[in-house]
């Protein structure tokens, strides 16, 4: 009986000896008849209408619950057949399907799939397309959303409103439109242009027969060609080699770890960092730093804005205007003129077809130019320094090398040596003036109007003498010199504290406590206190090193009066002893009008002699 069915005879008088009435047969026959009604009954878990029904089919093989229809095991019933088939499918969220086959697919969300999408013709999406398999596409695909695959191969163009997210392979055929971020961690081909609104990555090789323009940022770890104009309006980075046969703008940073060839103009706002060879055929334009590891080749002008940093050489260029500094490892060609804000070395030869204009120092190993020659700083050059021109220099001019001058050789300050008799040693860099004849080596240091001077000569040859004379340290000073046994009378020797030969009065202490202090030291304290008391000087430890020496006077010189005693207090110091004695103290006591010195043997020991006890 079904679950519904409730026994009507609840006293047990249908029962075998019992006597059944027509009553007792005809109640059951209701109940009977209640629970089978034609109408049916809801299996809603009551007991009036029985359990609900969760499993159906000859085996039980559809479930239903709460939320959903499914097989009993997965992937193992069809809903229609070929031969009988549904008609219109209506799904008012996500249709998540492995492989799909359609004549033609309008969807308005989102479609996600967890294999191949296989499309003949068209496919239109509304919303957001997500396939883990592949996806092969003979027509134009156009996602109103986003776009994810594993790998993607479209006939013909590719049009997406948001993001792009292919995980291994993304060949396009005609065109590629992206609304947001373009992500390809393998390669990407297109036979057409480029155009991404957002950042672009791609984890392979990138291949674009047309433009690729609208990049916020553009990021490929493996090789780059581009058939027409590359335009990123944010960084650029490149793992593998960079080709791009029309012009190549960058709006940030540039990154390069192999070669950059561009055959046309190439510009970039930020930073540009390549680490092959840099060849463009046209201008290049640069308004931060520019890094090369490689060779660097540009056909047109070349302006940099910041520094630059080409480990090998620059050649080919028309003109090359550098608003920073510039560092060149290897060979410097310019056809045209030169012009450089900052600092310029060069390690090879420097060769400028133009005028060559510094306005801070340059360093060069061999420099060359046709044209002018302008340094507003030093200029260094190791080999030979060949001008045409006339040449300017506001600064030193060092040159290892011959010089020669085809024009004006212009130096604000003087340069005077006609026999050529200065000399810089490479290996000591010390600056040799040599003699000649019965002439010693001698420098003249002459006053500011140049009527008077004063020499500084070698001794003559018979001392057969090479010594060296320093310099005093310190602040401005007067050199002196004694020598053998000549004398030096009448003369005053002062250092910072004034004359040697005195002791200076470091300070005069008036309080009744006070500290010795370090820079006492080579001086005497004046002790002025109260009169008829006692004054205490402290020996700090760790103040005074070993050596140190100061003198104290107790004294009223000076119109002040004298304590009647000064104190030395010793307590901080491992030992304190009176000069003769031999336990250490810790209070010494300077008598009146006394004078007592304080020899420090270590930082934390002295010893103290005068009129004291």
């Amino acid at each position: 009986m079904g679950t519904g069915y409730n026994r009507n005879d609840s006293s047990n008088n249908i029962a075998d000896g019992n006597v059944i009435n027509a009553s007792d047969l005809d109640g059951e026959f209701d109940a009977i008849v209640n629970a089978f009604k034609t109408d049916g009954h809801s299996h809603d878990g009551t007991s009036a209408e029985g359990a609900a029904i969760v499993k159906v089919g000859p085996a039980q093989q559809l479930e239903i619950s709460a939320s959903g229809l499914s097989p009993a095991t997965t992937n193992t019933l069809d809903l229609g057949g070929s031969a009988k088939q549904f008609k219109d499918l209506y799904l008012d969220g996500t249709a998540n399907l492995d492989n799909i086959s359609a004549d033609a697919a309008n969807v308005i969300g989102a479609v996600t799939m967890g294999s191949t999408l296989s499309v003949v013709g068209a496919a239109s999406v509304g919303g957001s397309l997500g396939v883990s398999g592949n996806a092969s596409v003979d027509g134009s695909l156009t996602i109103g959303g986003t776009f994810n695959f594993a790998t993607a191969n479209v006939t013909g163009s590719l049009g997406i409103s948001d993001s792009v997210s292919v995980g291994t392979t993304l060949s396009v055929i005609s065109n590629t439109s992206v609304g947001g971020t373009f992500t390809v961690t393998g390669n990407a081909s297109g036979a057409g242009t480029l155009d991404v609104k957002g950042a672009a990555s791609v984890g392979g090789a990138t291949t674009i027969t047309g433009a690729i323009s609208g990049a916020s940022t553009l990021a490929v770890k493996g090789n780059a060609s581009v058939g027409g104009t590359l335009k990123v309006t944010g960084n650029q980075e490149n793992a593998g080699t960079l080709e791009a046969v029309g012009n190549t703008s960058v709006g940030g940073t540039l990154t390069i770890t192999n070669t950059v060839i561009a055959k046309d103009e190439m510009g970039s706002v930020g930073n540009a960092s390549v680490g092959g060879s840099l060849t463009v055929t046209n201008d290049y334009v640069g308004l931060d730093r520019f890094d090369n590891v490689g060779a660097a080749s540009v056909g047109g002008s070349m302006v940099l804005t910041g520094d630059i940093d080409v480990a090998g050489g620059i050649s080919g260029t028309s003109t090359l205007d550098i608003r920073q500094n510039a560092s060149v490892g290897g060979t410097l060609v310019v056809t045209n003129n030169q012009a450089n804000a900052g600092t310029l070395s060069v390690i090879g030869a420097a060769s400028v077809g133009g005028t060559f204009t510094l306005t801070d120092e340059f360093t060069f190993v061999t420099a060359n130019t046709t044209g002018n020659l302008g340094i507003l700083k030093n200029a260094s050059v190791g080999g030979t320094f060949h001008i045409q021109g006339n040449t300017s220099a506001q600064g030193t001019l060092n040159v290892k090398g011959a010089v020669s001058v085809a024009s004006t050789l212009g130096v604000e300050g003087e340069i005077n040596n006609e026999t050529g008799n200065i000399i810089i040693d490479p290996t000591t860099k010390i600056v040799e003036i040599k003699g000649g004849g019965s002439t010693d080596g001698q420098i003249q240091l002459n006053c500011r109007s140049n009527s008077h001077g004063q020499k500084i000569m070698s001794q003559p040859h018979s001392e057969a003498v090479t010594n060296e004379m320093l310099l005093p340290k310190g602040a401005n000073s007067t050199l002196l010199s004694e020598a053998g046994t000549a004398t030096i009378t009448n003369k005053t020797y002062l250092d910072v504290d004034g004359n040697l030969r005195a002791v200076p009065v470091s300070r005069e202490l008036a309080t009744q406590l006070g500290t010795a202090a370090a820079t006492d030291t080579g001086n005497f304290i004046l002790m002025k206190g109260t009169a008829s008391s006692t004054q205490t000087l402290v020996l700090a430890a760790d103040t005074f090193s070993a050596g140190d020496i100061f003198t104290v006077v107790n004294s009223p010189f000076g119109g002040k009066t004298a304590a009647a005693v000064t104190t030395f207090s010793a307590a901080q110091m491992n030992s304190c002893f009176v000069a003769g004695a031999e336990t250490s103290t810790a209070l010494v006591t300077l008598a009146y009008n006394g004078v007592a010195s304080v020899l420090f043997a270590s930082a934390n020991g002295c010893i103290i002699t005068g009129n004291v006890e």
